[in-house]
């Protein structure tokens, strides 16, 4: 589905951030950023660039406002999901990438994944962790980076966050359900 398409269909999945909020995710971003290099991190090129800082904060904080979630506010909390209670987000820049978790992500996380096409963040869906990681290791760009690649077409529908509340955490019986609806 085209992005025209797609924001014809789910015109609520579009957030478009005030001013004042893509201020706070710009400066959330940079804070981030300086904060990495302060501590020596990379990329997987060996760099570290802000700009993905960046949409990584504008990522959290578009998730955030659709999920009715308070405003991201945490820099380098690694280990820590991006939102409460156990969400990571995952935000692309382009309409085609796909949802990406590394192998040590944690399986107990939800993955968010929206795509950033200023001046909108747009929420493209969500899938457990464990599920997530049923599917095959790919190496994308032959970086040495492998990572679990899910399809947007493969996702939940992010709605169902809403209706079933985003602060209720997945249960085990949640899990056992969703296990028997892949391997009917």
């Amino acid at each position: 589905m085209t992005p025209e398409a797609h924001r014809r269909e789910f015109p609520t999945r579009w957030i478009e951030l005030s001013t004042p909020e893509q201020g706070r995710a710009r400066a959330l971003g940079m804070q981030r950023h300086y904060g990495s290099k302060a501590q020596g991190l990379t990329d997987f090129l060996g760099e570290h660039e802000a700009q993905s800082d960046i949409a990584g904060a504008f990522g959290e904080f578009g998730g955030a406002r659709y999920l009715s979630l308070p405003e991201p506010n945490s820099i380098n909390a690694f280990g820590a999901p991006d939102l409460p209670p156990d969400f990571g987000v995952r935000c692309r820049t382009k309409w085609h990438y796909e949802l990406n978790v590394r192998p040590r992500d944690h399986t107990e996380y939800r993955y968010l994944l929206v795509t950033w096409l200023p001046p909108f963040v747009v929420v493209r869906g969500w899938m457990p962790g464990a599920q997530v990681k049923r599917y095959p290791l790919k190496d994308v760009g032959g970086y040495n980076r492998p990572a679990h690649f899910v399809p947007p077409d493969d996702l939940r529908p992010p709605e169902e966050l809403i209706d079933r509340g985003a602060f209720e955490p997945i249960t085990l019986e949640d899990l056992v359900q969703l296990g028997k609806e892949i391997f009917k």
